[in-house]
């Protein structure tokens, strides 16, 4: 979603900076923080959009084709067969089928 909406990304940054958000400790809370505020910042129809609404191709938030999802998108094509071999490691599993 940065990727899609780099100048609302670039203000929420300054606006989660100017808040102290950067200072917490947990960096999950942060993440949160920064989608909630960046689905606000793109999303007029509805600026508390829940983010798994977000991810339907027709809304345009959350390009699914960018590289960020690559790796996701491999484990997604062989979880079955990763799951089926007892490997307990995706890397490790990945490594022995050569992908």
């Amino acid at each position: 979603m940065q990727a899609a909406n780099p100048t609302q990304a670039t203000c929420v940054d300054q606006m989660l900076a100017c808040a102290g958000v950067g200072g917490w400790k947990d960096k999950g809370a942060r993440d949160k923080a920064k989608v909630r505020i960046l689905i606000s910042a793109v999303y007029e129809p509805d600026p508390m959009h829940g983010l798994f609404l977000c991810f339907a191709p027709a809304k345009g938030l959350i390009p699914l084709n960018d590289p960020a999802f690559n790796e996701t998108a491999l484990v997604l094509q062989h979880f079955t067969a990763w799951v089926a071999s007892n490997v307990k490691s995706w890397a490790d599993w990945r490594k022995a089928q050569g992908i």
